[in-house]
């Protein structure tokens, strides 16, 4: 165990603890803040698959696009 360690981790697990949430240069990572990149250490995912992919990688692929709408009305992201 290092006591002085970082570690990352998507904010929707640390939501409800606020002792594990840290600003940086007086930013904290809300919602807002991690969708316009004023927080410093956040980052967008980003999902790939080879145009010959194979059917289940498409269909998965088009399953999380047609799920964007939901997570921005969810306020996790």
């Amino acid at each position: 165990m290092n006591r002085g360690a970082l570690g990352y981790v998507g904010s929707y697990f640390v939501r409800n603890q606020p002792g594990l949430i840290l600003s940086f240069d007086g930013v904290l990572p809300t919602p807002e803040n991690i969708r316009s990149h004023r927080y410093a250490f956040s980052t967008d995912e980003h999902l790939y698959t080879r145009s010959g992919g194979s059917p289940e990688a498409r269909a998965f692929a088009t399953f999380v696009a047609a799920q964007r709408a939901l997570l921005n009305s969810s306020g996790i992201y």
